[in-house]
């Protein structure tokens, strides 16, 4: 038969709820203490067993306490509880931070790619999205797969598509103003049709 103590997580065991602050977990550990110290249970007479027990329910409510009360173990232990994990495993794999726009410096692993995304950031910080998307693909080229990378190419791709459409717009017209400039601008013996020809010398 499994304990009941090991089919408990840190809240239920402490009664707070999961957004409960760092007071309300100092105040819910102390009531636990109050109820479950083992010294409450010590005296002339009294039952091993239920003294033992008490120390074990106390340790669990200690190690609840400490983790609750410290905010990147609190993250930790939160991630394994959505996998099912009632204790917190302090060798378990920390959590990857969520990316966030605006969040410096950008994070990578390959000192390859660190360059360029330094570079991504001052052009970011200056306003210069471009050039700033530019070294964010070249980042991410030598950095597969990082999600900080990905999310400001993503900003950055909503933030310049009306500045690229309407660039590119000029390109075409400067493009074809340059193609109907050079039909005008012949050199050759044979003048555009419909124009006075030039006398020979």
């Amino acid at each position: 038969m499994s304990d009941p103590l090991e089919q408990l997580d840190y809240y239920t065991l402490l009664q707070v709820p999961q957004e409960a602050t760092a007071d309300q977990v100092r105040r819910a550990f102390h009531l636990f203490a109050a109820k479950y110290h083992p010294d409450k249970f010590q005296g002339s007479g009294a039952d091993p067993r239920k003294i033992e027990r008490a120390a074990q329910i106390y340790r669990r409510g200690a190690e609840a306490y400490r983790i609750l009360c410290d905010p990147k173990r609190r993250k930790g232990y939160d991630q394994g509880l959505t996998q099912g994990k009632m204790r917190f495993d302090a060798n378990a794999a920390p959590a990857p931070e969520a990316a966030e726009i605006g969040k410096w410096p950008i994070k990578v692993k390959s000192p390859i790619a660190r360059p360029f995304a330094t570079k991504a950031e001052q052009a970011y910080k200056a306003g210069d999205f471009a050039n700033s998307r530019v070294n964010l693909k070249l980042a991410l080229a030598r950095d597969k797969g990082n999600a900080q990378i990905e999310l400001l190419l993503k900003h950055l791709d909503e933030k310049l598509s009306p500045v690229s459409a309407a660039l590119d717009a000029a390109n075409t017209q400067a493009s074809q103003a340059v193609t109907q400039g050079a039909e005008g601008n012949r050199f050759d013996d044979e003048p555009p049709t419909g124009a006075r020809a030039l006398p020979k010398i």
